[in-house]
Order: structure tokens, then sequence, then C-alpha cells
């Protein structure tokens, strides 16, 4: 559903059509889906080379979160993130949620 060309990138239009596609939805379950997207080997976690991507994408083009913010994402140390550590990490930084959900109500 995430890659609809299967070229191997979820390009924004993409992620904005599942989004859209997903309805009036809790923000946790949206999140949720988000993390879906991001696990692009479907192995349940995003590595921390993608999460530090993510992160740098996002403050890169939101001028009110800066990187620096969100270093302490990988709270247990492991080097990844499951589904439930990334809802918890966006739903307990409110800047990160605020963008997250704000972005996807532009679409709903």
């Amino acid at each position: 559903m995430f890659d609809a060309d299967k070229d191997g990138v979820v390009t924004f239009g993409e992620f904005m059509i599942t989004v859209f596609l997903q309805g009036r939805k809790q923000p946790e379950e949206k999140l949720r889906l988000v993390f879906r997207m991001y696990d692009h080997n479907c192995n349940g976690f995003i590595e921390k080379t993608e999460i530090e991507a993510i992160l740098h994408s996002i403050a890169d083009n939101c001028n009110q979160i800066e990187y620096d913010e969100l270093v302490d994402w990988d709270e247990n140390h492991s080097g990844h993130l499951n589904e439930q550590e990334f809802v918890n990490f966006i739903m307990n930084n409110p800047k990160l949620k605020s963008f997250f959900l704000d972005l996807i109500k532009l679409y709903e």
C-alpha cells in the first residue's frame, strides 16, 4: 500500500495517499501506520540509521524542531525502535506529535 510503484522509495505523495485512506483513526493508530511505512524490511523495527534520517529530515523541514531535541529517541540503547517505542517517542514529544498529527490532518 505504501510504495505504490514498487520502486523501493515511498514518495511523499504515496505517504499522503496512504494516510488519507486511513480515515479518522486515533492518533496512535495513525502513528502506527507511519511506523509501518518506515519499517522498510518489515522486521518490526526502524533501525538507527533510518530513524536518524527521518529525524534529520523532520528537523530540516520544520523550523520549530531542532535535531538536537530528538537525539534521545533510543531510551533502552537497542539501536532501533519497535512500533510501540516509536508511537511513545512521538506521543511524548509535543513538537514531534504536533508535526506528525498536523501533517496527517492536512490530508484527511
